[in-house]
């Protein structure tokens, strides 16, 4: 092949090249762009590589040989021209987009002019730049939300450890179990009743009224389906009994008495094929119509125990008007019974004086009935067991039941309950409450089985109103249990409503708790609304009084700490506070982050649940919640529940009794047994001791700390430190710490520091033990020269010589410093 002329080569190009940007451009001719300055720059510079002579190469080509001879920034330049002119030749080439030369056939070709060819570049240049540009910030984006999430996540984890390290089970939880009760737990997963929660708010929103109790009655039975039908008498009866005497409490429950009695007639009415009420029925067509049901006759009254029943029937359902008309009404068998109009009279009148303030009528202007009539009526033979009961309750005497046709106790319980107004008088209070006492005693007397249906069916009934009931038969409690417990499903609840109908409240509620766990919260509510009342107060036994608080705390202890939080906002302020205060010390809960709200780093916390229900309740000053931890933390000093104190001293205000918190859990004996001091509650001890001590440090003017106790503090601080070095095996940082805390005042320069080393003697037998072990360690190691090892070695015999009186070394210590003098 030829010999190429490079430089007549390289001119021939630059003047192609000038052709073709001529021939492609826009712009007018003989104008010099940028791109011809590029292309002349790049001929000079072909130029000035070449020498004098020619120079033999082999055949390259053009482009071939041009590139030899520039630099890298005009070989792309050359690239970019010579791709540029491929284009408009018929060799069928092209390039991609990274640069790479491919076939393509001629129709395929795009026809480009210059414009747009430089057009492309600049754009493709500006997306890659746009790219790299999103890719970095995509990627510092990544970064700083990896590093937020992270710190985050290292907060959260803190604050779940902390929250879980009470709970641990094994050997960890030694130290909170021994602290806590029986039934003390941190966290309860069960799910407290929402029942609850809707009472308290209606308690705390609304003053008590009929209307209010009627619907906390249906929220706490529908919270209990097994025992609905029983608590619905409960409930009626707890309604009635609301009032500030015992007088008016008995009146409540004689009203329940007879209108329980006056229903159970209509449904028994009701029930029957043969009712004949017809129209509306008043009282008169309802006894009637009972009277043919019981007697299985089709006229009724038609003999005088026809009459009687209907007049003990209208006693003991209240009817107090129906008894006036009755001799009337039941003509002419009436006329049979000579002491009726007498007996009906006075046990109106007795119906009278028992009736609630608002419900009773006068039946004063009435005349007055013979008092010789009813004794003639008592002393009569043919007698029938209802003119009986009647007469007997009139004249103050006792009356057994046995003789009365399908008697029940709530029966006994009526003619019992009359005849305290009878015996003690109505205004006598003295006498009445005594009268009441003698009849709670003979009641609770009375065997299980007197309340148990499923016991008594078929036993005669033989209960007496004296003084001694348990002489006679079972007497069932009466037919308002529901259709299950009669059939024996669940015990029922007769004999709490026994308890209820003698108002001996307290024991009713604890009864109700003890039968079954799932009436726990209806009897929180029958005492909560009895104690908003007054009424526990009221005719409360003081040895059997009940304890609303205690009753609260123990029902909510089942519960989450946010569920014990909306439970204690029923109580009062002091009771509240105490019960706060009770909730701190228990199980752990004083370390809750959850509870208490979280402290950073510099000592400040936020609002935990505590201090938000309080703000929540109209407590929202501080004050109330420092009062609560300050006087929280007291008493966990003193029950020796160190971590808890540290805390509720801390969000209490009292940063010098957290110092001097810090300084006892410092000097327990528990920090010389390296086993024990890393596990369980020791170890988070630890853990809360060095995490204080390092907020404390940065805060000492903040919290306007002494500086002898902190002192005090440091000095104590840092010998747990170098014991804890000796125990890790690394003298050398225990030294270091030695030397720079100065833990044995070798040489004491004024009174203050005097004061405070001699406060720490107590310590200094570990210390010197310690320090002498670690230069024993160092000397056979080789690790500290002779003279420096004299030089401590005399500093610590002078310092034990002027301290000798107060300082006591164990047997190995000496062993050890004589093995070291030898030395």
């Amino acid at each position: 092949m030829a010999v190429m002329d490079l430089p007549i080569e390289g001119s021939r190009q630059v003047e192609r090249a000038v052709r073709l940007l001529d021939a492609g451009s826009s712009a007018p001719r003989g104008m010099r762009t940028p791109v011809h300055k590029s292309l002349e720059q790049l001929f000079g510079d072909a130029r000035s590589r070449t020498g004098p002579q020619a120079i033999n190469v082999a055949p390259f080509g053009p482009a071939g040989a041009a590139r030899l001879l520039q630099a890298p920034q005009a070989q792309r330049l050359d690239r970019e021209v010579t791709n540029f002119a491929i284009v408009g030749t018929a060799t069928g080439a092209t390039t991609n987009a990274s640069g790479l030369v491919r076939e393509t056939a001629l129709e395929d070709l795009p026809n480009l002019g210059v414009s747009e060819f430089f057009g492309l570049v600049h754009e493709r240049v500006l997306l890659c730049a746009v790219e790299e540009a999103h890719r970095d910030s995509m990627r510092n984006f990544e970064r700083r939300s990896f590093e937020r999430i992270q710190s985050e996540w290292e907060d959260a984890k803190a604050q779940i450890m902390n929250k879980l390290a009470p709970q641990r089970l094994g050997p960890s939880a030694v130290g909170s179990a021994l602290r806590a009760t029986e039934h003390d737990v941190v966290a309860s997963t069960a799910a407290a009743p929402h029942q609850d929660a809707a009472i308290i708010d209606a308690l705390l929103r609304e003053p008590l009224s009929p209307s209010l109790v009627q619907r906390i009655a249906r929220l706490s039975c529908d919270g209990c389906h097994t025992y609905h039908a029983d608590l619905l008498d409960c409930w009626s009866i707890v309604g009635r009994s609301l009032h500030r005497s015992p007088h008016s409490v008995v009146r409540g429950l004689l009203e329940y008495l007879q209108e329980s009695f006056a229903e159970q007639a209509r449904q028994t009415v009701y029930q029957s094929a043969d009712a004949r009420l017809g129209g509306v029925p008043d009282a008169w067509s309802l006894i009637r119509a009972l009277g043919r049901v019981k007697f299985e006759t089709a006229v009724f009254p038609s003999s005088p125990t026809h009459v009687w029943f209907a007049a003990y029937v209208a006693a003991r359902s209240g009817f107090a008007q129906l008894l006036l008309e009755l001799p009337e009404r039941a003509a002419p068998c009436s006329d049979r019974c000579p002491v009726l109009k007498t007996v009906c009279t006075k046990m109106a009148r007795r119906l009278q004086a028992t009736a609630v303030v608002g419900q009773s009528s006068d039946f004063m202007s009435i005349g007055s009935a013979d008092q010789a009539d009813l004794l003639r009526a008592d002393l009569a033979e043919e007698n029938c067991g209802f003119q009986n009961v009647l007469v007997s309750l009139l004249l103050g005497r006792s009356f057994i039941f046995s003789r009365l046709p399908e008697a029940t106790v709530q029966d006994w319980l009526w003619f019992r309950l009359h005849a305290l107004f009878i015996l003690a008088g109505d205004s006598e209070v003295p006498p009445f409450v005594q009268q009441l006492d003698s009849l709670r005693q003979q009641a609770l007397a009375l065997p299980p089985s007197h309340f148990d249906p499923t016991a008594v069916a078929g036993i005669p009934a033989s209960l007496s109103s004296s003084s001694d009931p348990s002489a006679g038969g079972a007497v069932p409690m009466g037919a308002s249990g529901s259709p299950s417990t009669l059939a024996g499903v669940t015990q029922p609840l007769n004999f709490v409503k026994m308890l209820l109908l003698t108002a001996q409240f307290g024991r009713a509620i604890q009864q109700l708790r003890s039968q079954d766990e799932c009436l726990h919260s209806p009897a929180l509510h029958i005492a909560l609304v009895l104690h908003r009342a007054g009424t526990l107060e009221t005719v409360e036994e003081p040895d059997h009084a009940l304890n609303v608080v205690a009753l609260v705390c123990d029902h909510a202890r089942r519960f989450s700490c946010s569920d014990q939080l909306s439970y204690f906002r029923i109580l009062d302020l002091r009771d509240r506070a105490e019960a706060l205060q009770n909730l701190l010390l228990r199980g752990g809960v004083g370390t809750n982050d959850e509870l208490l709200g979280y402290i950073d780093a510099n000592g400040r916390h936020r609002p935990g649940l505590l201090e938000r229900a309080l703000h929540e309740d109209g407590l929202g000053h501080s004050s109330e919640f420092v009062n609560i931890c300050s006087h929280a933390g007291r008493t966990a000093v003193e029950r020796g529940q160190y971590r808890e104190a540290i805390r509720l001293f801390h969000l209490g205000r009292c940063h010098s009794e957290v110092l001097q918190v810090l300084c006892r859990c410092l000097r327990l004996p528990v920090w010389r047994e390296p086993i024990a001091a890393a596990a369980g509650e020791t170890a988070l001890l630890s853990q809360d001791i060095q995490r204080f001590f390092v907020i404390y440090e940065r805060n000492l003017d903040r919290y306007a700390l002494s500086s002898h106790a902190w002192a005090v503090a440091r000095k104590l601080y840092a010998a747990r430190i170098f014991h804890t070095f000796c125990d890790q095996g690394r003298p050398e940082a225990a030294l270091d710490i030695f030397d720079r805390e100065q833990l044995l005042p070798f040489a004491t320069e004024d009174a203050r520091t005097a004061e405070i080393e001699g406060e720490l003697l107590a310590d200094c037998p570990r210390v010197v033990g310690d320090y002498v072990q670690v230069l024993l360690f160092s000397a056979k190691q080789g690790a500290v020269s002779l003279p420096a090892l004299k030089e401590r070695l005399q500093r610590l015999q002078l310092f034990l010589a002027v301290n000798a009186h107060r300082i006591t070394l164990d047997q190995q210590t000496i062993a050890a410093l004589a093995g070291l003098t030898l030395c």
